[in-house]
């Protein structure tokens, strides 16, 4: 099962950091950080919707079988849409210019501190204790909830992380990065409060709303930053090791947060003031990002400092 575990998520990493890549190009280029962002956690937020209420009723009725028959079938089918609609511009680099172009970049991340002040600042956004898996625990053991009603209460967080995403396209054009990442990490830190009083159907629906709202504006808030924060001319390979920082952060915050769950005595609610505690300190670090960085709104911002020349040859010209 280990196994298993580990290598359906270094795929999906590999996926993800790819996704990643190909969003931050875009969004330099077309200056729309924010809004590209949303268009992604819009369509991941939908997908909650689809597909958190089927796995429910397939938990309940224990066919494990046919969830991962489906899981594959749906990551299959997007093979022929990547080789059908993802057009690159073809180069001929010769092979020593191949690697000496790889080195050369691997240096010009190595040294952009922008991006990796940006890198440390999505690890501590997501670094708080989590409660995934401690909070599915206490949902189907201690309150009894059902399955099926788990996949609906995840339907709900995937609706409010839609007109989430849809609230920080506006708001990005309206608002500067500083600001919208102060006002997302207080959303995330409220939005998981009334957690704290969890113990009916009715309080887990208004629970995961505002859990949804808040965790995918600050989602929102740091994509936004990894974009911005992308050396110029290595777009895709600087913002897709930012949010292999989140992805990591992400795990890690899984894992502490069960421990506490032990170390708690399975009592939630101080997992919940715990989580809420540390996301609220990581505003002291908003401060210190630079202002070329975070001082404007989308479109407004000045492109990060030291743009790489990508080596090509006369053919490919």
């Amino acid at each position: 099962m280990l196994a298993a575990a580990v290598l359906m998520n270094v795929a999906l990493i590999v996926v993800s950091s790819s996704t990643a890549g190909l969003l931050g190009e875009g969004g330099q280029r077309l200056g729309a950080s924010g809004r590209l962002s949303s268009a992604r956690l819009v369509v991941m937020s939908a997908a909650i919707i689809l597909g958190a209420p089927c796995g429910g009723v397939l938990a309940e009725h224990h066919l494990f079988w046919l969830t991962a028959v489906i899981n594959a079938a749906i990551l299959f089918s997007l093979v022929p849409a990547v080789v059908l609609l993802l057009h690159e511009p073809r180069s001929a680099v010769p092979e020593r210019g191949v690697f000496h172009n790889a080195w050369s970049q691997i240096k010009h991340l190595a040294c952009s501190g922008i991006m990796w002040g940006a890198a440390g600042m999505l690890f501590l956004m997501i670094a708080s204790p989590g409660f995934n898996s401690p909070l599915y625990e206490h949902l189907k053991d201690d309150l009894g909830f059902s399955q099926t009603f788990i996949g609906n209460l995840q339907a709900v967080y995937g609706g409010a992380g839609v007109a989430a995403a849809l609230c920080y396209a506006w708001a990005c054009r309206r608002m500067n990065l500083r600001k919208l990442l102060t006002m997302s990490l207080i959303l995330a830190a409220a939005g998981v409060l009334p957690f704290f009083a969890l113990h009916s159907h009715v309080h887990g629906l208004i629970a995961y709303a505002t859990w949804g709202f808040g965790s995918i504006m600050a989602q929102l808030a740091a994509l936004d930053l990894a974009t911005r924060a992308a050396p110029v001319g290595v777009e895709a390979m600087g913002y897709a090791l930012m949010v292999s920082a989140y992805n990591i952060s992400l795990n890690l915050s899984d894992v502490s947060g069960s421990w506490l769950w032990g170390r708690l005595h399975h009592h939630f609610g101080p997992l919940v003031v715990i989580n809420a505690g540390t996301t609220l300190l990581v505003l002291i670090a908003v401060p210190f990002l630079p202002r070329r960085l975070v001082g404007g709104r989308e479109g407004q911002q000045a492109a990060p400092a030291g743009a790489f020349p990508i080596v090509q040859n006369q053919a490919a010209e």
